[in-house]
């Protein structure tokens, strides 16, 4: 038994005598005496809220040991000293002092009771008389309430004792079953990681031997493109149960934050049916977004974190249906002061079980382990999709499911209205991306300088923006870079932007691109970070970069920030730093203008 539980019971036994003894004393006519008990009682209450504050156990129990003390010896003074029935109860002080404060205390106080009683028997000897409240009648019958007082009082610390032990027991033992079940969801978790990792990289590694085979070269075109498809939904695969653990950890961690701008709720909602539309179709599902009231063009929120929690949703949903349709309804209401955006997801599929549901929203955990040997997935999607709800103020709750017949998500999030912005109340069919057909046949002009220190990433990087019409120059790190940019500069040839890793030797992007900005150089600069959260780009910013690329780099987004910020591109006369519009990926129908 913990110290803290000892002191606790004992107190309690102790006060448990209390109102038992301070009604004898008042019975017999000896308010005195009674008046002492009631003084132990309260401090004996005042040292339970001593120790229930925070206070050492050990403390409260010297407290104890001392209160019991000086109150056998204060009721023995009045009740005629030695032999009266108060001074038996000093027998219960070794018990008291050993037991709460330790033996090396315990004895200090067992003398000091033996020197009690040897006082008080040497002062009989002397012929010394003490006051006696009682009369015979009383005194003989506290001498029987005292040995009946002191056998109920070790019944009821035994009792006290008993109880407490069990239920410190049963918290133990829902710890240790709580402990078990975390350390079971973390080895299946790591089990299933295992799986999830391997999968996409056997076909990665293993596709990418076939396509250096000799043979390879003889591969019919569409057997080709199949084999780079596969290598390419691997990869992203893999990139995705990355990220969920990453994204995990910051939010653990209290890193992650989500940003407040200005936030195309229309278009995240379109190129979220661009995305799942193929992903249903290819299963034999309907799919269908819905508008069931108005919903502004833009709303101040986190563009990122809404996709990311939508992608996750209706990627579930079209996941576990294998037949039916997932239904996507999107619409804002007033509540008081605050507009809340309001989307459920909703799927004819296999549904769950109560049981089943109650572990949703636990990261590691997924309905059951059928259910990952079957879709495979990390378990975290749902965990992350509440938790990045909630750090923009919002929820994400299973509204309901019956097993057999699909289930309904909901993502509620408080929004702003963007001033003067249209309030939709249908979408129209989306239409191909124009920065995916422009980016597709995009030539860059004039000499950029490739910052960064990985061979393969230098490979990767070089090979678009040379295609692209680039004259690329690289170099391996910050202090390579810089004397490259003015050797340039005295040449009279100088670079026309500047690419760099913002993790180097030497000198890192950070510290290169805060040494050019303060020598005056305003060569447009544009960062590539793995870290693509709201606080990383604003470091990069702070340091002096004009934009950033996210890694893993992709060819679309990469040539359309370096077209942004170069001198100019093929056919078009834009100015460096003036950045390109480009159109929007959606029609909106049947708009109204705030």
């Amino acid at each position: 038994m913990q110290p803290r539980t000892r002191v606790l019971a004992f107190n309690l036994a102790l006060f448990c005598c209390v109102p038992i003894y301070f009604t004898i004393y008042l019975a017999i006519g000896a308010p005195m005496c009674a008046g002492i008990v009631a003084a132990a009682g309260v401090l004996i209450f005042c040292n339970v809220l001593l120790l229930q504050s925070g206070c050492p156990a050990k403390m409260c129990g010297q407290a104890l040991t001392c209160i019991g003390w000086c109150t056998y010896t204060s009721l023995a003074s009045l009740n005629g000293g030695h032999n009266s029935p108060p001074e038996i109860w000093h027998v219960t002080i070794p018990v008291f002092a050993i037991v709460l404060t330790g033996v090396r205390s315990g004895i200090l106080w067992s003398l000091a009771s033996a020197a009690t009683i040897i006082a008080f028997y040497v002062m009989r000897i002397q012929g010394i008389e003490l006051p006696n409240e009682l009369t015979p009648t009383g005194l003989q019958f506290l001498e029987f309430s005292g040995l009946m007082g002191l056998m109920s009082f070790i019944l009821v610390l035994m009792f006290c004792f008993t109880r407490i032990e069990n239920m410190v027991g049963q918290l133990t033992k829902k710890a240790l079953e709580k402990a078990e079940s975390a350390s079971r969801a973390k080895s299946e978790f790591l089990a299933n990681m295992s799986h999830e990792i391997r999968t996409p990289m056997t076909a990665i590694l293993g596709f990418t031997d076939v396509l250096r085979d000799e043979g390879s070269k003889a591969l019919a075109s569409e057997e080709r493109n199949k084999l780079l498809n596969t290598i390419k939904s691997a990869g992203e695969h893999l990139l995705t149960v990355i990220n969920d653990i990453l994204d995990l950890s910051k939010i653990e961690a209290n890193k992650m934050t989500v940003e407040q701008i200005n936030t195309p709720l229309v278009g995240v909602l379109c190129d979220i049916e661009s995305m799942m539309r193929s992903r249903a179709t290819g299963k034999g599902l309907a799919f269908e977004i819905v508008l069931s009231a108005p919903i502004p063009e833009y709303v101040i929120s986190d563009p990122t974190r809404v996709r990311q929690i939508l992608v996750n949703l209706v990627g579930n949903s079209v996941k576990f249906t294998e037949v039916g349709k997932v239904t996507v309804t999107a619409s804002v209401e007033k509540r008081v002061r605050q507009s809340w955006l309001s989307i459920e997801v909703a799927d004819t599929g296999q549904g769950m079980t109560v049981e089943q549901s109650e572990q949703l929203f636990i990261p590691f955990s997924q309905a059951d382990a059928t259910v990952t040997r079957k879709y495979g997935g990390t378990g975290l999607g749902l965990s992350i999709c509440r938790r990045l709800a909630a750090l923009m103020g919002g929820n994400v709750t299973l509204v309901k499911t019956e097993l057999g017949f699909g289930s309904c998500f909901r993502l509620e999030l408080p929004i702003e209205f963007v001033s003067g912005t249209a309030v939709v109340t249908r979408l129209n069919s989306i239409q191909a991306s124009p920065v995916d057909v422009f980016a597709a046949g995009l030539t860059l002009t004039g000499r950029i300088l490739l910052a960064e220190d990985g061979e393969d990433n230098q490979l990767l990087i070089g090979l678009h923006l040379r295609k692209a019409g680039a004259v690329l120059d690289i170099a391996d790190n910050g202090r390579i870079a810089l004397a490259m940019l003015e050797q340039a500069e005295i040449e009279g040839n100088p670079y026309d932007l500047l690419l760099t890793d913002m993790q180097m030797p030497e000198i890192d992007g950070y510290t290169l691109a805060a040494t050019l900005r303060a020598s005056g150089r305003r060569i447009p600069i544009i960062a590539l970070t793995a870290n693509a959260m709201a606080e990383d780009r604003r470091k990069c910013l702070d340091a002096g970069c004009d934009d950033y690329a996210s890694k893993p780099i992709k060819k679309v987004a990469l040539l359309a920030t370096c077209a942004k910020w170069m001198q100019g591109v093929e056919g078009s006369a834009t100015p460096r730093q003036q950045p390109i519009k480009f159109a929007s990926n959606t029609r909106i129908a049947n708009s109204i203008q705030l």
